[in-house]
């Protein structure tokens, strides 16, 4: 962690930039501070990716994907803007080396670390992939080792890079020796390449070096597809597990599921979970934001009193958060299970519950939108227009668009069909993984309605294009197909028919 340099700005959007904690890829990253107080990392994008429309058009694209993981074992994201500039996004903070600066400084973790990192990360990238989305530069550099487990950094947010980069070059982007063969060969990464680089990842761990060896980039990858990993020195308990990830047919390697299933933890690990030497590089980073006005002047902070003493016993802020953001997320399952079987007053108790509570505006978003669907079902309009609409006014962009689209189908269902389509419209132009697809086919089906054909097609058409959910985008082609064949299209209809087979019938190791 460094002081700000000359010429180093000083604030992206609401967070104040206090430390430069480095650079990768996508540009410098800073130690930020929200105004409430909350750490976060900020990473402002590099000049010559902010000046392409493609790369912040991808960017966002990725970054709303990105705002959708969740699980633990993953740095949030908490905020981004994309036509900032330059463009910016924020993750949680955490305080920790990478796991490339810890080998570096002391050498191959133990081998009780080993296996408790091979499973944080493998739950970290089972809810990456639970999101349809991808890592794709799965590294030593991209996982924080924190005092309670590893975190997955980045993710989704490469592929924005190396899109805008293949526009010029027609070449892979990555970490040479940790990208998939079909990574390289094909540029063609789905969830079986992010196990690959797992499998490098926890070798290097284990070892200190990289499986495929060192030396010229081309080198390199050309082992990674020919050769086999040298993986002597892994751990008995991880040898097989780490072979299996390495097999260079995709279709081969294991999934996360799998491997969370096979990977050993040893109980009773101590207090903590990584050497004493990571524990320090940990409590050095570990960096509280001040909680006093900062008007104080040096110096002249106020004594510790009695209160303050009593409070050291207690746990701190990141700890409270994290122990509300579980409660929180508890009562949402809950509510939404009580909604989902009928339970109308209970369902209605936790939800409330959840936007009284201080959770992450992520959290109290899904409450009101929740909330909102369930009073429009339950008839009660205006109640869910009232929720809608706190959601569009305060919620987080990926949350504002997927309220406009539950809103645009209340007014639908109203008759207030002008006004739908307007909904439909700002959520489109909010976009996001999955809105764009379902206000476009929302759409779609209202001009449908009105008998403009050609305007239906063209929304049906950027509907299947926009990213989303597989299932929802054969449910779309199937709705196109069926208008095509009622029009008489037959030939068109076949065409699109096939496609949803095709969807349903993914290549080994591909990601729809």
């Amino acid at each position: 962690m460094e002081e700000l340099q000359a010429g180093d700005p000083t604030v992206a959007g609401p967070y104040q930039l206090l430390k430069r904690l480095g650079g990768g890829g996508m540009g410098q990253v800073f130690l930020g501070r929200s105004r409430g107080g909350r750490l976060v990392a900020v990473k402002l994008v590099r000049p010559e990716l902010a000046v392409d429309a493609g790369f912040r058009q991808r960017f966002a694209r990725e970054v709303a994907a990105a705002q959708r993981v969740g699980g633990f074992y993953t740095a949030h994201v908490v905020g981004a803007d994309p036509e900032a500039d330059p463009p910016w996004l924020a993750t949680a903070y955490i305080p920790g080396p990478s796991l490339h600066q810890a080998i570096g400084r002391y050498g191959p973790l133990p081998e009780h670390a080993l296996g408790l990192l091979t499973a944080g990360l493998a739950e970290g990238l089972a809810a990456v992939h639970d999101c349809e989305m991808v890592h794709r530069d799965l590294k030593p550099g991209n996982v924080l080792l924190a005092a309670d487990g590893p975190r997955l950094i980045d993710f989704g947010i490469a592929r924005a890079v190396e899109e805008t980069h293949l526009t010029s070059t027609g070449m892979a982007i990555g970490t040479p020796g940790f990208m998939a063969p079909e990574h390289l060969l094909g540029n063609s990464a789905g969830p079986a390449s992010d196990v690959f680089s797992l499998g490098v990842v926890i070798a290097y761990a284990a070892t200190g070096r990289p499986p495929f060896g060192a030396g010229i980039p081309h080198t390199v990858n050309y082992r990674v597809v020919h050769e086999r990993p040298d993986l002597s020195g892994l751990p008995q308990s991880l040898s097989s597990l780490v072979a299996d990830c390495l097999a260079k047919d995709a279709s081969q390697r294991p999934t996360v599921e799998q491997i969370l299933d096979r990977v050993a933890i040893p109980d009773g690990t101590g207090d903590s979970w990584l050497p004493p030497a990571l524990t320090t590089m940990i409590a050095e980073r570990d960096v509280t934001p001040p909680t006093h006005d900062d008007t104080v002047s040096p110096g002249t902070e106020p004594e510790a009193d009695e209160e303050d003493a009593a409070d050291r016993g207690r746990p701190n802020d990141r700890e409270r958060d994290r122990e509300l953001h579980r409660h929180v997320d508890a009562l949402l399952r809950l509510a939404n299970l009580e909604a989902d079987a009928g339970n109308l007053d209970e369902g209605r108790t936790f939800f409330q519950q959840v936007i009284d509570a201080d959770g992450t505006p992520e959290q109290t978003a899904d409450a009101r939108k929740g909330l909102g669907w369930f009073e429009t079902q339950a008839g009660n309009l205006d109640e869910g227009r009232k929720l809608y609409q706190q959601v569009v006014e305060t919620g987080p962009p990926w949350h504002r668009g997927w309220a406009l689209n539950c809103w645009g189908l209340l007014e639908k269902d109203a008759g207030n069909l002008e006004d739908a389509r307007g909904f439909f419209r700002q959520a489109i132009d909010i976009g996001g993984w999955g809105t764009v697809m379902a206000a476009s086919w929302n759409l779609a089906v209202l001009e449908v309605g009105a008998e403009d054909l050609e305007e239906a097609r063209r929304l049906l058409r950027q509907s299947t294009e926009a990213d989303g959910p597989s299932d929802q985008r054969a449910d779309v082609l199937m709705y196109w197909a069926d208008l095509e064949r009622d029009a008489g299209n037959h030939e068109r209809a076949r065409q699109l028919y096939q496609r949803v087979l095709d969807l349903k019938q993914p290549p080994a190791g591909s990601i729809t």
